[in-house]
């Protein structure tokens, strides 16, 4: 850079600076020489850019002009700028407002990157700074004028304000455990002395179901009764006197109730 375009650029650069406005953020792909980069947007901080989000292209650092990539200074002011931005996963672009982009098809702004917790590094300003860059005043919404520091503040403040409005959805898991118990009682009354009498099992079936519900436990209870009734017919021989159980039909009662007894302990 001559030492009248230094002298110039000082004399320009006011004391108090405006900070710049963050326009979009970027995700680095690579640097293609002294004042161009490679780029891939992936956030918009003002609805007017919204339509650069997903853009992948090339960014071409307003108002700065590095040597040519084919010469030793453009070589030089390619690898420094590589060294600056190494490590730098996100990258800060305030776009210009006249034109956005160049008749090329790049995206036209001002680069800036983290310096620390609080400020931000102008990397337009920086190559300036470090004479790797000459100021050239094309007509955009720039002035190569800008202070080498932006408070993250003001230059982030659009952003910011879209994070804090932003709503936030939580999902909650709630299991619910049904656990059923079935209690059996087994009532019986066997008369077989004399034809005619009846022989009655009774089946009592008691149904717990228990439902968790964090924090309260729920028990219910269904109680189901079965009766089975069997009668023994009389006999038809004399005088009106109930003749004995024949045996065939005493061993087939036995029968009967040994297996309804023998079913109702199996459950």
């Amino acid at each position: 850079m001559s030492i009248l375009a230094v002298l110039a650029l000082v004399v320009a650069t006011p004391l108090f600076a405006t900070a710049q406005r963050v326009d979009v953020i970027a995700r680095l792909e690579y640097v293609v020489d002294g004042d161009t980069v490679r780029i891939v947007v992936v956030k918009a901080c003002s609805e007017r850019f919204s339509e650069l989000v997903g853009f992948e292209g090339r960014l071409r650092l307003a108002d700065v002009n590095a040597p040519e990539i084919d010469t030793p200074e453009g070589i030089k002011a390619k690898r420094a700028l590589q060294a600056l931005l190494a490590g730098h996963e996100t990258l800060y672009i305030d776009v210009d407002d006249v034109y956005v982009f160049d008749k090329y098809g790049r995206i036209v702004g001002v680069l800036l990157i983290d310096h620390n917790e609080t400020t931000l590094l102008n990397v337009n300003a920086w190559l300036l700074e470090r004479g790797l860059a000459e100021p050239r005043d094309y007509p955009n919404e720039f002035r190569p004028t800008w202070p080498l520091y932006a408070p993250k503040t003001e230059a982030l403040a659009e952003c910011r304000e879209e994070k804090e409005t932003r709503t936030v959805t939580h999902t909650v898991t709630v299991t619910i455990t049904v656990t059923r118990t079935t209690i059996r009682n087994i009532v019986e009354t066997v008369t077989v002395e004399r034809p005619g009498q009846t022989t009655t099992i009774t089946e009592t079936v008691t149904r717990f179901t228990t439902v968790t519900f964090t924090p309260r436990t729920i028990i219910t209870a269904i109680t189901t009764t079965v009766t089975l009734t069997m009668t023994i017919g009389e006999g038809a021989a004399g005088a009106g006197e109930p003749e004995p159980l024949p045996w065939l039909l005493l061993t087939l009662t036995a029968a009967l109730i040994g297996y309804l007894l023998g079913k109702s302990r199996q459950h």
